[in-house]
């Protein structure tokens, strides 16, 4: 999923880096309320410019539970300003597809639109097979190769048989995953690797790597060689997974099953908490893992992509849609620069009740009685009340005629204070179904009490949690 400010949640979730990010146009001149936006392109490297297309509007409160809307006007690339003479308005855009609605304590907001892309992408040629000739130290067996793109953004496991030294075989593109969108046509800006993993003292460290880069055509070769690289460091961290756990029962509806993991990511994206690139190495952890020494190294630090450490922790249950299973979650996540000794500590709250105009969505498959013409309150209860700022995302939940079903996003809410998200009229629509996700954010945003969302750095840290499936009913 793509957010304005980050891109995260991996088993459901995506997130960071070392250096500090800021976008362009980080200052709006004049009198009244403005708004910058960027679109960030994140690729094999990263590209920032104005935003496009984007419309943006300022809620003023009438002093009576309402809003009045004022339409933002637009002279500067990427800059929205509106005429509010007093006041920090909310702010309700829409940028590249989607929807959001912001209430910050300032007159000067500043967020950015991620995205794993490259520029100018084209569909992926039909057929597009890449002949591997890639010659690699003799297999045994125990190795793992995956053909991975960064700017394209795919991924695809390789056939790897044993007592070989050279990879030979046609691979069918179209058969690779996409990673964030559709499958890209691959062009020289991207990275196209192949790299290697295999068992270590701890997970299955990337020791090998071929880059090469090519203007696809549809019948392409692939020659080359497969490096060593050195796993020459090791991500030293600790933590208690018996205090998460308890966390975890508070969380209504109720959630089982503790899944933790820890990762290193060379991440191109690391500033905006994009855990997508190449996999350093990984790791499940069990209850009785309070201490972690992962190995690994990154040959990809020359491109600018920093190591990314990323713990993730998740909690499940599952709920029935007419005869169809639907999984949802609760979890907390940590990202940070692997540097020195990490403690994985969670300081981010977890939100354990989530509430749509007073009535908790604390069950599933209830109904709530709402005015979907009305601005309607969305408020949390996490269980450390400090943080950075909140979100909440609304998703549809969808049944076609086959019974599959589907979780279309809707809309983003975030504010600095739990208590001051809106939901605006028009959004639910009376006999549909939806849960929200809402995600408390700890860290990573400096000059957030400016209303910069913009400039953003290590650590990141979220807890979230998947509210009761309800289906709207008028009054």
């Amino acid at each position: 999923m793509k957010h304005l400010y980050l891109l995260f949640l991996a088993g459901c979730a995506q997130i960071f880096g070392l250096d500090t990010t800021s976008s362009p146009n980080i200052d709006a001149a004049g009198p009244g309320a403005h708004v910058t936006i960027t679109h960030e392109s994140i690729g094999a490297t990263v590209i920032d410019a104005p935003a496009t297309g984007a419309t943006v509007s300022f809620l003023v409160s009438n002093g009576s539970g309402g809003y009045t809307t004022v339409p933002a006007t637009t002279s500067t690339a990427g800059q929205w300003e509106g005429d509010i003479p007093t006041g920090n308005p909310i702010v309700d855009l829409k940028v590249d597809g989607a929807r959001y609605v912001y209430a910050f304590p300032t007159r000067d907001l500043h967020v950015v639109s991620a995205a794993l892309e490259h520029p100018d992408p084209m569909p992926a040629p039909m057929p597009a097979t890449l002949t591997l000739n890639v010659g690699v130290a003799a297999t045994t067996g125990v190795e793992s190769f995956t053909l991975y793109t960064v700017g394209a953004w795919s991924s695809q496991p390789l056939a790897a048989p044993a007592m070989v030294t050279t990879l030979t075989q046609a691979v069918d593109y179209t058969m690779s995953t996409p990673i964030g969108g559709p499958l890209d046509k691959l062009t020289p800006a991207d990275a196209v690797l192949v790299y290697r993993r295999r068992p270590g003292t701890a997970g299955n460290p990337l020791d090998g790597v071929f880059q090469t880069s090519l203007a696809q055509t549809g019948d392409d070769t692939l020659t080359g060689t497969l490096n060593d690289t050195a796993v020459d460091k090791t991500l030293d961290a600790t933590l208690m997974p018996s205090v998460l756990a308890t966390r975890f029962t508070a969380v209504r509806p109720a959630v089982s099953g503790l899944a933790m993991g820890v990762a290193v990511i060379a991440s191109p994206g690391f500033a905006r908490g994009n855990v997508n690139g190449p996999t350093l190495n990984d790791l499940g952890l069990a209850m009785t893992d309070t201490a972690i020494q992962l190995p690994y190294g990154n040959p990809f630090a020359s491109l600018g992509w920093k190591e990314l450490a990323y713990f993730n922790s998740y909690e499940s249950r599952t709920v029935m849609i007419g005869m169809t299973p639907l999984t949802l979650y609760a979890g907390e996540q940590s990202f940070v620069a692997p540097g020195g000794s990490v403690v994985f500590d969670w300081p981010a709250g977890l939100p354990e009740t989530i509430s749509l105009a007073n009535s908790p969505l604390a069950t599933d498959n209830t109904t709530v009685t709402v005015d979907p013409a009305a601005y309607l309150p969305v408020t949390l209860v996490n269980d450390k009340p400090a943080s950075t700022f909140v979100s909440v995302d609304l998703y549809e939940v969808v049944t076609d005629a086959m019974g599959a079903v589907t979780t279309p996003f809707v809309i983003e809410l975030a504010a600095s204070d739990p208590n001051a998200l809106v939901l605006p009229p028009g959004v639910l629509v009376a006999g549909h179904t939806y849960f929200f996700r809402a995600i408390t954010h700890q860290g990573g945003f400096p000059n957030i009490a400016a209303g910069d969302l913009a400039t953003s750095a290590p650590p990141f840290h979220i807890g979230y949690n998947d509210s009761g499936v309800f289906t709207v009913e008028k009054p």
